[in-house]
């Protein structure tokens, strides 16, 4: 198995994802067996712990860790197709179809496996009736459901661009 977690926290959501890493670190899954991969969007200003980095990492989750609530002792990993290089700071949009589509497909190459989870972690954002400029909505949609919000950009990722993503990188 290769489970990816989406973690768009560039938003009030930051401390939460940072636990929530936190305790998947700390889980009994055999990571020889299950390979889990974070892909994390902080945010400026709602937790300071890690050195507070604002970017966006990917991280090789190492389970079996004690539990320590805020420090995250896994791998953090490039992906060369998002321009991810670790110890670099980074930001990407997560409300990005490219970038769900980029690492769908970085993983299924770099991490083979018989099956693939796939964990959209963030804000459900429920109806919407404004779009940014830079979404890729038509003209005659007018409300839609969105998730994926990135506080950096004010964007957030559709429904539409969610099956676009899994069209381009699952074929």
């Amino acid at each position: 198995w290769n489970i990816l977690v989406y973690m768009a926290a560039d938003n009030n959501l930051e401390a939460s994802a940072i636990e929530d890493l936190c305790e998947m670190q700390s889980s009994v899954i055999d990571d020889s067996e299950v390979t889990i991969l974070a892909l994390v969007d902080r945010s400026n200003g709602y937790n300071f712990s890690n050195g507070d980095w604002t970017g966006t990492r990917l991280y090789r989750v190492r389970t079996g860790k004690i539990h320590s609530g805020t420090e995250i002792l896994s791998e953090e990993i490039d992906c060369k197709p998002l321009g991810l290089v670790a110890g670099v700071e980074t930001e990407l949009e997560m409300a990005s179809n490219y970038t769900l589509s980029g690492v769908l497909s970085y993983v299924m190459e770099k991490f083979p496996a018989e099956k693939l989870g796939l964990i959209m972690w963030g804000h459900g954002t429920g109806w919407r009736s404004c779009v940014s400029e830079n979404q890729d909505i038509g003209k005659n949609e007018s409300k839609y459901k969105g998730f994926a919000y990135d506080e950096s950009s004010g964007s957030f990722m559709t429904l539409k661009q969610l099956g676009l993503a899994l069209k381009t990188s699952l074929g």
